[in-house]
């Protein structure tokens, strides 16, 4: 009877190094990537790409970074502080303010007195919109740390 046809030895400290390594790598381009990513989906919502709201938004109650979650989860997030107060609005080139109420009133005013957007409201459809996107960039990151 012959021998066999294949003979596979291999180091299992060796093989367990590897997939340390790997693992590492993929970690650390998952974690940069996340955070050009969250970045991105920041700047789109307040550039107004995907929702006219963002760009109505103070920029500075926006926040977003990356967070390692112990040693398997890594969490990208973009979140916002709603302001608080209003802001008036006044007409530029004419003397009054038209305009039609919800109630269906007509209304003129010198100025209205208006509560601050808030962009915890119009986050959420922001990441859906961009979710293709997001799982694409972190597909590519993956892929090129393999």
């Amino acid at each position: 009877m012959p021998g066999p046809i294949l003979d596979v030895k291999f180091n299992a400290d060796e093989v367990i190094a590897m997939i340390n390594s790997k693992r590492r790598k993929l970690v650390t381009a998952v974690e940069s990537k996340m955070g050009e990513v969250m970045e991105r989906v920041a700047d789109t919502f307040l550039e107004g790409k995907t929702s006219k709201v963002g760009m109505y938004i103070d920029p500075r109650t926006i926040d977003w970074g990356v967070q390692k979650l112990g040693v398997k989860s890594i969490l990208g997030y973009v979140e916002s502080r709603d302001k608080g107060g209003t802001y008036v609005i006044t007409p530029v080139e004419a003397k009054m303010l038209v305009f039609f109420a919800k109630s269906g009133d007509l209304v003129r005013t010198k100025l209205v007195n208006r509560p601050y957007l808030k962009g915890s409201k119009f986050l959420p459809e922001h990441f859906l919109e961009m979710k293709p996107w997001i799982e694409d960039q972190l597909e590519d990151a993956v892929i090129d740390a393999l």
